[in-house]
């Protein structure tokens, strides 16, 4: 990379022109303001319609996740007429998210569901809005029409074409990838020369992009969206099916509701925060789907790319360079192995958490930190009492209306997840603690609202479990035995490879860590250090199911991959001093010549270093894909099964099965089985004496059984054949993935 700026010994960042603010992006450009609101407008008033008339047709799952993303955000966000294009697009997606998900909320405890309704109660709030933001923006400077030279220029035509070469690459190695050899070092080995080259072309495009004196932010966008492309859908789009089995059970869920205009009671303690499954029940309506597993396929790389405009705003804030905001959201795709943004509450939480921290750091930079004066403890007392005055270009009553909108999307998140909420409030005490905020009572809001929340809407969750929640606060230790210790069994490989994935998030944090140093003099060093720290307070709640360490490293690493920009810039900075050719004063030499060729040794140095970190990624992210996938044929085995299921049946699964339940939910029995249980006995005994009208058999239950439990290679197969030999079950499905046994109406087990 390329020196581009320069940090004052106080900390007072000096930026060079190109790293400078937008000047008023919004303001200038009234057209695509309007074009926006146009949209908008048109989405409100079509989907709904459609919806109601119920017209079939390729596309309509477009426009409806269109609607949930824009509407009403789009001219919620834009009638604060604020000097950001990046933090008015963060906005305006978490605003349409929190709305869909409160007023479908609302729905299912009022006892009125009609989520085409809803539709056009949320739609009716979007073109009410719509004139306020059009006439906020009417006195704005007219965009010059740009000729097509100007909006692609030669040096962007031929990065687009680069990344086109990438992406055909990668859609070629997606119909050839053999799935169903991976094992214990999971989806790299699979892999040939197609996906190593894709990732070597998309990293020349991305390296010579980020070194460019101007850089191309249209060319980087389209580089993130394809790396997350490549690097979290690569699995899904060869099965042609959602990959995480979990998110196969959420289809269950949002059916149930979509069924029943209702959630079970005292079912599944996710139910207890039922606003994204409700949401996305009014999606598949407005959509025309059947269900929602099409929404899994595209859901994980659809996430990252709407955080990207809150992860520039917060990389923005943190590195004073929109260079390096770029590399810090290149480091955030490269580190973010955790898979937990599939169709998903807390996927969908996340975005709207980012667009918060995001707004807070935003206007912290308008209005600037108060310096503090006298001694230790005054300085104590000052931080903790100063509160921050507002940008000069936000005006009181445009800030108050932007605290109430955050307020809202705290409800929005407070109903939607269990998990996102708690983390909320600690980075929010963390502003008010610094007395960095201007809203300085939001974080005790948030902790009202989860309070509220948890008593009277979640009482499913900690009815008859309360003393299993409470023992957990503080339990640091078992939460972290549950989250690492606990999951390094079984397969000798496997754990070894789960060391990498340990040791990518252990060097984040550390590359991170040097960069909170390099920061420590500037005024809002803690609060940056704390807001990267702040999750793994999460340790000290519960352990939500063995993943609280993923979901703490999946909250810090926003802040965490800025950091570990504002290192990385250190580092270049220093090797840059020690190769620079000094005059006989001391002085380094800036000749245009020496700039061209500094940004060409960086960029050819760059590139191996982004395929490595991509290829790490692959692997980490790929390591569990031998039973984190979903091939055809299971999918294939569950709607069979649940053609032929009734209500009362009972079913027999391994781990991992993902099948899509289209009955009700609560009247069908499911049984977890491994044939560990019952070593030594027949594979009869091993179902219980009740045995189960239905027992399904896959490949991802043996490689999980096999990695994770030391099953033998073929077990579940052999468990299979043996529960036919017995003459209690008969083969419905045997395809070489998948298998589906019934039991025989005319024998009796013994």
């Amino acid at each position: 990379m390329v020196t581009d700026t320069r940090t004052g010994a106080r900390g007072v960042d000096r930026t060079t022109p190109d790293d400078r603010p937008e000047p008023g992006p919004l303001g200038p450009r009234r057209e695509l303001v309007r074009a926006a609101l146009v949209g908008a407008a048109l989405l409100a008033a079509l989907v709904p319609l459609i919806a109601s008339v119920d017209v079939a047709f390729t596309g309509r799952a477009v426009l409806a996740t269109l609607f949930m993303i824009g509407v009403p955000g789009v001219p919620v966000a834009l009638a604060f007429r604020l000097p950001s294009a990046l933090l008015t697009t963060a906005l305006a997606v978490a605003t349409s998210f929190c709305v869909h998900i409160v007023m479908a909320t609302i729905g299912i405890y009022s006892g009125w569901w009609h989520p085409v309704g809803a539709a056009w109660i949320t739609a009716a709030i979007g073109l009410a809005v719509t004139p306020l933001a059009w006439w906020r923006h009417a006195a704005g400077r007219r965009w010059a029409r740009p000729t097509l030279a100007a909006l692609l220029p030669p040096d962007r035509l031929v990065g687009l074409a680069g990344l086109a070469v990438a992406a055909g690459l990668w859609w070629w190695e997606t119909r050839r990838i053999p799935l169903d050899d991976s094992g214990a070092l999971g989806l790299l080995p699979e892999l040939s020369w197609r996906y190593v080259l894709a990732l070597l072309v998309l990293a020349a495009v991305v390296a010579f992009a980020l070194v460019r004196r101007r850089i191309d932010h249209v060319v980087l966008t389209v580089a993130a969206a394809l790396l997350a492309l490549i690097a979290f859908a690569t699995v899904a789009v060869t099965d042609g099916n959602g990959s995480v089995p979990v998110g196969w059970v959420h289809v269950g869920f949002i059916q149930y509701i979509s069924d029943n205009g209702d959630v079970p009671a005292s079912f599944d303690a996710r139910f207890s925060w039922p606003g994204f499954f409700a949401a996305a029940a009014e999606l598949v309506t407005l959509g025309g789907l059947r269900d929602a597993s099409g929404l899994l396929v595209l859901a994980s790389p659809v996430y990252n790319v709407l955080a990207i405009p809150a992860l520039l705003v917060i990389g923005r804030f943190v590195t004073r360079s929109w260079r390096w905001s770029w590399v810090a959201v290149f480091i955030y795709l490269l580190a973010n192995w955790y898979q937990q943004d599939y169709f998903s509450p807390q996927a969908t939480a996340l975005v709207s958490y980012l667009a918060v921290i995001a707004t807070l750091l935003w206007l912290l930079d308008g209005a600037g930190v108060p310096r503090l004066t006298g001694g230790f403890g005054s300085r104590i007392r000052q931080a903790v009492t100063r509160l921050p005055g507002l940008p000069p270009w936000v005006s009181p009553r445009t800030g108050q209306a932007l605290g109430l909108l955050l307020a809202f999307v705290i409800a929005g998140l407070t109903v939607g997840h269990q998990l996102t909420p708690i983390n909320l409030i600690f980075c929010l005490a963390g502003f008010a603690v610094c007395g960095l905020i201007r809203y300085r009572m939001l974080w005790l809001i948030a902790g009202l609202a989860l309070a509220g929340w948890f008593s009277y809407g979640a009482t499913d969750f900690w009815f008859g479990h309360l003393r299993g929640i409470v023992s957990e606060v503080g339990a640091v230790g078992n939460a972290l035995d549950s989250s690492v210790s606990g999951r390094l069994t079984g397969n000798a490989t496997y754990q070894q490879a789960q060391y990498v994935r340990i040791a990518w998030s252990g060097l984040l944090f550390l590359v991170g860590g040097v960069g909170a140093w390099l920061l420590r003099r500037r005024r809002e060093a803690l609060l940056l250090a704390g807001l990267a720290c702040a999750p793994f307070g999460l340790l000290a709640v519960q352990s939500y199911g063995g993943e609280v360490i993923i979901r703490c490293f999946l909250y810090a690493t926003p802040v965490l991959a800025a950091l570990a920009a504002v290192a990385l810039r250190g580092g270049v900075r220093a090797l840059g001093r020690v190769g620079a050719r000094r005059s006989a004063g001391g002085t380094v030499t800036h000749s245009p010549a020496t700039a061209r060729r500094s940004r060409i040794v960086w960029a050819v140095v760059s590139v191996p270093v982004l395929l490595v970190a991509a290829l790490v990624l692959t692997f980490t992210r790929g390591l569990n894909v031998s039973f984190e996938r979903t091939p055809p044929a299971q999918v294939a085995v569950g709607h069979e099964l649940y053609q032929r299921a009734q209500p009362g049946d009972s079913i027999a699964l391994g781990y991992g099965t993902g099948l899509s339940p289209s009955l009700d939910i609560t009247e069908i029995r499911v049984r977890w089985f491994t044939p560990l249980l019952c070593e030594g006995e027949p594979a009869l005994a091993c179902l219980g004496d009740d045995p189960p009208r239905f027992v399904v058999v896959t490949i991802t239950q043996q490689q999980y059984a096999n990695l994770s439990q030391g099953l033998p290679e073929g077990e579940m197969w052999r468990f299979a054949d043996e529960l036919v030999a017995s003459g209690v079950y008969q083969k419905v499905i045997s395809d070489g993935d998948a298998w589906l046994l019934e039991r025989r109406t005319e024998v009796t087990p013994a």
